[in-house]
């Protein structure tokens, strides 16, 4: 996602050498803590770098055509357009370069899109009983909670095929889990069988899941069918998320 402008400003600052010794030194110690604004100068250094090639090239191509006009030998009438056009294709390319480089800066990328949405699900069941059922799910969820999802997945996947309550609970938190320790295949496994059996309002938060999922997975057209499915209920209490991440994602 792009950065604010306030960051934007010192940035270019910072590119044009307008900085201080101080307000440097300050600068460069954001840019180790701020992973998507070292990304951005990262950027904006390599479009320098294009931007500066293309004006090498596109400064000798003037001087040789002028060259030539200068020279009006008649044996190489033809090659000053040549020259010419050569200039011409430059220019094209390095605004092509440039706008491309404004449109996907200006663009919220997927993985940026995911962090800025993706929360597990809290732990919403209370549940009471001494029986083994009830116990191995307390004892998962425990671990759930801690946001130890590995030891989590292994006391769910002991109930998943044989819990008689809140399976559609249990396999959305295993979906979660899978998503937490980045096995995004098993995670949209699971929030589609969560998704099966599930009804509303759990329907919605499972839908909000996969949309993350897919979209983290770059199945950016299965993310936009679940968030539609989502905004369709106004009174959802996901509508308001759904509803700028599907226009974020146009």
């Amino acid at each position: 996602m792009a950065i604010d402008e306030k960051l934007n400003e010192k940035l270019e600052r910072y590119l044009a050498n307008q900085m201080n010794e101080q307000e440097h030194g300050q600068f460069e110690q954001l840019l180790h803590e701020n992973e998507e604004l070292a990304a951005q100068l990262k950027m904006h250094q390599a479009f320098q770098e294009i931007f500066s090639d293309q004006q090498d090239q596109m400064r000798q191509l003037i001087k040789e055509v002028v060259q030539e006009k200068n020279e009006a030998t008649p044996v190489v009438k033809m090659k000053p357009f040549k020259k010419y056009y050569y200039l011409i294709a430059a220019s094209v390319t390095l605004l092509i370069l440039g706008f491309s480089f404004l449109y996907l800066n200006d663009q919220a990328q997927p993985d940026q899109l995911y962090d800025d949405n993706f929360r597990a699900f809290d732990n919403v069941l209370n549940i009471r009983g001494a029986d083994q059922e009830s116990t191995a799910l307390q004892e998962a969820l425990v671990y759930y909670e801690q946001e130890n999802y590995k030891y989590a997945l292994s006391k769910f996947d002991q109930l998943a095929d044989t819990i008689s309550q809140y399976k559609d609970f249990v396999l959305l938190y295993m979906g979660i889990s899978h998503a937490c320790t980045s096995d995004l295949d098993q995670a949209v496994r699971y929030l589609e069988k969560s998704l099966s059996i599930s009804k509303p309002p759990l329907t919605t938060t499972v839908q909000w899941y996969l949309a993350l999922v897919h979209l983290k997975k770059l199945n950016i057209e299965k993310s936009k069918v679940y968030l539609d499915e989502i905004i369709k209920d106004t009174n959802s209490s996901y509508y308001a998320q759904a509803k700028k991440l599907r226009k974020d994602l146009d």
